[in-house]
């Protein structure tokens, strides 16, 4: 893993239960190549944003 600047998305996922699973992410550097950077997503960042919980 590497530290730098880029882009994560969050893909929310529903199951057919219309019910949010896991979210997936896409990590990538500012060429749009694959990346991984060293973080760790805990509960406070999703608190509050658009339902996500």
């Amino acid at each position: 893993m590497d530290e730098g600047d880029g882009y994560i998305i969050v893909q929310p996922n529903v199951n057919c239960q219309s019910k949010a699973g896991r979210p997936g992410l896409i990590m990538m550097d500012k060429s749009y190549q694959k990346h991984q950077f060293s973080f760790v997503f805990s509960q406070p960042h999703f608190e509050g944003s658009n339902g996500i919980n």
